[in-house]
Protein backbone atom coordinates (compact mmCIF):
# COMPACT_ATOMS: atom_id res chain seq x y z
CA UNK A 1 0.00 0.00 0.00
CA UNK A 2 1.34 3.48 -0.76
CA UNK A 3 0.67 6.48 1.48
CA UNK A 4 1.60 10.16 0.74
CA UNK A 5 2.89 11.55 3.95
CA UNK A 6 3.02 15.32 5.09
CA UNK A 7 4.65 16.54 8.25
CA UNK A 8 4.91 20.16 9.38
CA UNK A 9 8.70 19.46 10.20
CA UNK A 10 11.20 17.55 8.82
CA UNK A 11 12.13 16.29 12.65
CA UNK A 12 8.34 15.50 12.84
CA UNK A 13 8.08 13.17 9.79
CA UNK A 14 11.31 11.27 10.96
CA UNK A 15 10.19 11.40 15.15
CA UNK A 16 6.25 9.98 13.78
CA UNK A 17 8.25 6.96 11.47
CA UNK A 18 10.20 6.00 14.37
CA UNK A 19 7.61 6.54 16.63
CA UNK A 20 5.31 4.12 14.39
CA UNK A 21 8.53 1.80 13.89
CA UNK A 22 8.42 1.93 10.06
CA UNK A 23 12.08 3.41 10.56
CA UNK A 24 14.74 2.35 13.01
CA UNK A 25 18.03 3.54 14.32
CA UNK A 26 21.15 1.73 12.92
CA UNK A 27 24.67 2.60 14.48
CA UNK A 28 26.99 1.26 11.40
CA UNK A 29 30.67 2.30 11.29
CA UNK A 30 32.69 4.28 9.05
CA UNK A 31 36.69 3.21 8.35
CA UNK A 32 38.60 6.43 8.42
CA UNK A 33 42.11 7.46 7.80
CA UNK A 34 44.46 6.01 10.38
CA UNK A 35 43.37 3.21 12.77
CA UNK A 36 40.81 4.94 13.94
CA UNK A 37 37.18 3.81 13.64
CA UNK A 38 34.12 5.84 13.74
CA UNK A 39 30.12 5.24 14.39
CA UNK A 40 27.54 7.30 13.09
CA UNK A 41 24.02 6.83 13.41
CA UNK A 42 21.35 6.54 10.69
CA UNK A 43 17.73 6.67 9.80
CA UNK A 44 16.85 2.99 7.97
CA UNK A 45 13.15 2.01 6.86
CA UNK A 46 12.69 -1.37 8.29
CA UNK A 47 12.24 -4.67 6.28
CA UNK A 48 8.84 -4.38 4.02
CA UNK A 49 8.73 -0.79 4.09
CA UNK A 50 10.13 1.48 1.28
CA UNK A 51 10.50 5.39 1.85
CA UNK A 52 11.29 8.25 -0.22
CA UNK A 53 11.89 11.44 1.38
CA UNK A 54 10.98 14.31 -0.67
CA UNK A 55 11.36 17.22 1.55
CA UNK A 56 10.29 20.76 1.40
CA UNK A 57 8.50 21.18 -2.53
CA UNK A 58 9.00 23.99 -4.17
CA UNK A 59 6.20 25.62 -6.59
CA UNK A 60 6.81 28.73 -9.30
CA UNK A 61 4.47 31.42 -7.78
CA UNK A 62 3.69 33.30 -11.35
CA UNK A 63 6.40 35.72 -10.93
CA UNK A 64 9.73 36.04 -13.12
CA UNK A 65 13.09 37.05 -11.40
CA UNK A 66 16.17 38.38 -13.16
CA UNK A 67 19.61 36.99 -12.06
CA UNK A 68 22.90 37.03 -13.26
CA UNK A 69 23.90 33.83 -14.63
CA UNK A 70 27.68 32.48 -14.48
CA UNK A 71 28.90 34.35 -17.44
CA UNK A 72 27.65 37.48 -15.52
CA UNK A 73 24.21 37.96 -18.50
CA UNK A 74 20.96 38.61 -17.01
CA UNK A 75 18.73 35.76 -17.35
CA UNK A 76 14.99 35.34 -16.06
CA UNK A 77 14.27 32.49 -13.96
CA UNK A 78 10.97 31.61 -12.09
CA UNK A 79 10.53 32.59 -8.51
CA UNK A 80 9.84 29.70 -6.13
CA UNK A 81 7.91 29.71 -3.04
CA UNK A 82 7.68 26.55 -0.50
CA UNK A 83 4.74 25.35 -0.02
CA UNK A 84 3.53 24.17 3.86
CA UNK A 85 5.07 20.95 5.02
CA UNK A 86 7.64 18.34 4.77
CA UNK A 87 6.52 15.40 2.38
CA UNK A 88 7.84 11.42 1.80
CA UNK A 89 6.15 8.87 0.12
CA UNK A 90 5.66 5.42 1.71
CA UNK A 91 5.11 1.92 0.63
CA UNK A 92 4.62 -1.10 2.34
CA UNK A 93 2.15 -2.29 5.02
CA UNK A 94 1.35 -0.66 8.02
CA UNK A 95 -1.31 -1.56 11.16
CA UNK A 96 -3.92 0.09 12.50
CA UNK A 97 -1.87 1.76 15.28
CA UNK A 98 0.64 3.01 13.09
CA UNK A 99 -1.91 4.54 10.75
CA UNK A 100 -3.43 5.94 14.02
CA UNK A 101 -0.03 7.09 15.02
CA UNK A 102 0.79 8.77 12.01
CA UNK A 103 -2.67 10.38 11.95
CA UNK A 104 -3.02 13.26 10.24
CA UNK A 105 0.31 13.51 8.64
CA UNK A 106 -1.23 10.69 6.23
CA UNK A 107 -2.71 12.62 3.15
CA UNK A 108 -4.96 12.13 0.10
CA UNK A 109 -2.88 11.11 -2.94
CA UNK A 110 -2.09 15.03 -4.85
CA UNK A 111 -4.06 15.07 -8.31
CA UNK A 112 -0.25 15.87 -9.38
CA UNK A 113 2.21 13.95 -7.63
CA UNK A 114 5.53 15.56 -7.20
CA UNK A 115 7.12 12.34 -7.64
CA UNK A 116 5.71 8.65 -7.95
CA UNK A 117 7.00 5.09 -7.50
CA UNK A 118 8.61 3.44 -10.72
Amino acid sequence: MDYHLKATTEDALWTALIETGVVELVERQIPSEGAEIMTETIRQPKVGQNLDVIGVIWKPTGKTLTVKSVNDTDMAVPEMAAIDGYHANLRGGLTDAQIATLGDMIITAPATPYRVWA
